[in-house]
């Protein structure tokens, strides 16, 4: 299937996650916003079929001991302004069958920091993109990031290509049992015929 931007098998895997053909290009870690009692800290790295984002909620001191609601469940708001002018949101519908798309991809947390990643898919367009973050309950205000096109144009060429993409097995096809390496742990307790 061909969308415009990037040829992909049946199962779409660039639109749900990294691909693991690559060796993506890192664009920078950057401190998003900061007040000397919380912070947004992000990464980015890109790929040739879109960029995925690492954001990081800190704050100085943990919450009262009767807050015991988890850091990751806090609110983070995450979205791209494109170059020709398009926005998108992590976690909305984009209209349209190819639309852009920000997706929420795992995180992990502990009562000082929580951080989550990102997918946006797919391939940035050429041009400025502005990331805008905003987490309420740290209290810091919408802050914005501008990754400049002249930096994005230049981590394309940082991209490395291991082999040729090609789409995953289906969850349906059966998959052969390894065979344990000879002479090691896993022989003895499992010697293969």
């Amino acid at each position: 299937m061909d969308d415009g931007y990037f040829t992909y098998g049946a199962n779409g895997d660039a639109m749900y996650g990294r691909i693991d053909n690559e060796v993506p290009a890192l664009l920078g870690r950057f401190v998003v916003a900061a007040d000397g009692d919380a912070a947004v800290v992000l990464s980015a790295t890109l790929f040739s079929v879109g960029m995925e984002l690492h954001v990081e909620m800190r704050r100085r001191l943990a919450p009262a001991a009767d807050d015991s609601r988890d850091f990751l469940q806090s609110p983070l708001f995450v979205g791209l302004q494109l170059s020709d002018g398009t926005r998108v949101i992590a976690g909305r519908t984009p209209r349209g069958v190819h639309g852009h798309r920000l997706t929420e991809r795992g995180g992990h947390s502990d009562g000082r920091s929580a951080a989550r990643t990102f997918w946006f898919w797919p391939s940035l367009p050429a041009g400025d993109v502005v990331v805008i973050v905003q987490a309420p309950e740290l209290g810091l205000p919408e802050a914005r990031l501008v990754m400049s096109g002249t930096d994005l144009a230049a981590a394309r060429g940082r991209i490395v290509e291991l082999w040729p993409w090609t789409p995953r097995a289906s969850e349906d096809t059966p998959r052969p049992e390894p065979v344990a390496p000879a002479g090691g742990w896993f022989a003895e307790v499992e010697p293969s015929a």
